[in-house]
């Protein structure tokens, strides 16, 4: 079953889907979080597609919009990392509570920048998160505009010179470059050691590989890094994409049933 869901975090209505295996719950839950400048339904649908195979599966699983994304509320112009953290935690939270859902079995899914996020809010709040998976992270995001001065090869001083700057047709303001500044990704991110799965394109020139290599330094007995030779950042090729979401429900199969013997996989 799919349906609609909203969420109003502080003012802002955040819309959202959520898909429900058959049968009698409550069943283990995946929260999904898109990237920069994208929305639930993920590059080319891959939310949606992975959603399908996962519910399938047996997990109840979320997708919502960031604020200034998608359906949902809010303005593009005042995207931050910090804002979608907080929105990401509210989210747990909200997810966690639904009758269809076992808190004791929640689990989070990120790409790219929501990836970030997934790790930074699983960071702050370990104790909620099962498992985390990580696709493409673009940890790059601190560097990229403190020290390359760009954002996916932009320069960000157009910002300065006119308020703004063009992503995909839309406003950006100069909040996310003051934000940026302020976050340590991988020290908020090591609180969880939990379970990791991250999965790579080594031809990604969106967020390279060694950020990312670095997470595997923070998570040195929890996580496991997948390179696909060839894979790009939007997973676009029918190969690459079924590697991706092969690994990925392998992963949270095994992860959300750790008790049991998983030695025939």
């Amino acid at each position: 079953m799919k349906k609609s869901l909203v969420y109003k975090h502080k003012g802002t209505l955040l819309q959202g889907s959520v898909h429900i295996p058959e049968g009698k719950g409550p069943f283990p839950a995946i929260l999904m979080l898109h990237g920069f400048a994208s929305n639930r339904m993920g590059n080319q649908d891959s939310f949606v597609h992975m959603g399908d195979r996962l519910v399938a599966a047996g997990f109840a699983v979320f997708r919502f919009d960031f604020s200034g994304c998608g359906e949902s509320e809010g303005d593009f112009f005042n995207l931050t990392v910090t804002r979608e953290i907080e929105e990401a935690i509210a989210l747990i939270h909200f997810c966690r509570q639904q009758s269809e859902v076992d808190p004791d079995q929640f689990h989070l899914l990120g790409m790219s920048l929501g990836s970030v996020v997934a790790s930074m809010a699983a960071g702050k709040y370990p104790e909620l998160i099962k498992t985390l998976c990580l696709w493409s992270p673009a940890a790059v995001i601190v560097d990229e505009i403190t020290k390359q001065g760009t954002i996916q090869g932009k320069p960000v001083d157009i910002i300065r010179k006119q308020g703004f700057m063009d992503i995909r047709g839309r406003k950006l303001g100069p909040a996310l470059i003051e934000d940026v500044k302020t976050l340590d990704i991988y020290e908020t991110a090591k609180s969880y050691q939990g379970l990791v799965k991250i999965i790579h394109g080594d031809a990604d020139d969106i967020a390279p590989i060694a950020y990312a290599e670095k997470y595997m330094e923070i998570y040195p007995e929890s996580a496991e890094l997948v390179t696909v030779a060839g894979a790009d950042h939007g997973w676009a090729n029918l190969e690459d994409r079924g590697i991706l979401f092969d690994e990925t429900e392998r992963f949270f199969l095994k992860g959300g049933n750790e008790d049991e013997d998983t030695t025939g996989e």
